[in-house]
């Protein structure tokens, strides 16, 4: 097993004991200021890419398609398929396999449960996720592609259109949904495998998953056959839309400018990080909830008062505009 191998297990043992680290480099892509538009592939732009970009610089930075290419097997700024790190764990992941299913499937369980996944988007490459041992579902869906494409196979990123709120279900927290905007972009990965484009998308890490498998659908584990698609258990009347387009990179993505705050990102991952290590010992989510915004104001007081100023703002600006519409509505004589 290589050092970098050796090096990252020790890394997410260490991070597994409770919040692991937080995220403190994030890019509210999509984001109105205040508003927490969470990856959802919950990662996210908030318009379409098709409509945000110019053609002139969407055929820069993307490319779509229906087949193989040499150029969804090419690195880019972020996405470092030719660096030392990456070279060596593809190789130390698929060394003595002669399948390429079995190939794809090791590296896709390797992502998916050794990156721990959380909200919010690090300007980081390949390589420095899996360092850090965390990301959101942009940063693992680059972690996969570039692994995959180290190994040979070619891949590229999707990104589907989902409803904020219901994608994350009843442990999205009712106390986020005024910081979450209704609809965010997802990313996943795809390869071409045996002759067909599949859907891979390593996102929830099995410990998250075996925390809230029984607390929602959302969290049932991802399993990937070597044939089928292996997709999130999303109802289907909460993606807005998925087209399947495949991109040759993101960078331009992890190039935005940062929106959202970091203390509402490191909240929300506060609050995950918890879920992954009790949800698996709690009945319902209003168990987990009450246990969990305990938790946050007895170890994180300053984010738990940070949280009640955001919930006592939102609630001053319901008040003030429940006044104002009564005001109006006096004086045009009319009844409320």
């Amino acid at each position: 097993m290589s050092e970098h191998i050796v090096e990252i297990l020790n890394m997410n043992e260490v991070s597994e004991n409770g919040e692991s680290q937080l995220i403190s480099n994030i890019d509210g892509i999509g984001l109105e200021p205040g508003l927490l538009e969470v990856q959802v592939d919950t990662i996210s732009q908030p318009t379409e890419f098709s409509q945000e970009i110019p053609n002139t610089f969407k055929n820069r930075f993307i490319e779509q398609t229906d087949k193989p290419c040499k150029s969804l097997l090419l690195e880019s700024e972020f996405t470092d398929v030719h660096s030392q790190m990456i070279k060596d764990i593809s190789f130390e992941l698929t060394a003595g396999l002669t399948c390429d299913k079995e190939k794809v499937k090791v590296i896709f369980n390797w992502t998916k449960n050794k990156i721990k996944y959380q909200v919010g988007l690090n300007k980081d490459n390949a390589s420095r996720t899996i360092v850090k041992g965390f990301g959101s579902c942009l940063n693992k869906a680059n972690v996969l592609v570039s692994l995959l494409r180290s190994s040979g196979f070619n891949s590229g990123f999707s990104v589907m259109r989902v409803k904020t709120k219901e994608y994350f279900g009843p442990l999205g927290f009712k106390r986020f949904y005024h910081l979450v905007s209704d609809e965010s972009n997802h990313v996943y990965a795809q390869v071409f495998l045996n002759g067909k484009w599949i859907k891979l998308d390593a996102t929830d890490d099995l410990e998250l998953s075996l925390s809230t498998m029984h607390l929602e659908q959302q969290g049932e584990p991802v399993v990937f056959d070597g044939v089928n698609h292996a997709c999130l258990n999303l109802d289907k009347d909460h993606i807005v839309k998925d087209n399947g387009d495949i991109k040759q990179n993101l960078d331009f993505v992890f190039n935005k400018r940062q929106k959202v705050p970091t203390f509402v990102i490191n909240i929300f991952n506060i609050c995950m990080s918890y879920v992954r290590l009790n949800g698996k010992y709690c009945k319902n989510v209003d168990e987990i909830e009450k246990l969990c915004f305990n938790y946050l104001k007895q170890n994180h007081p300053s984010e738990f008062a940070m949280l009640q100023m955001m919930e006592n703002e939102k609630l001053n600006q319901v008040v003030n505009r429940v006044y104002s519409v009564s005001r109006l509505f006096k004086l045009k004589g009319l009844k409320l």
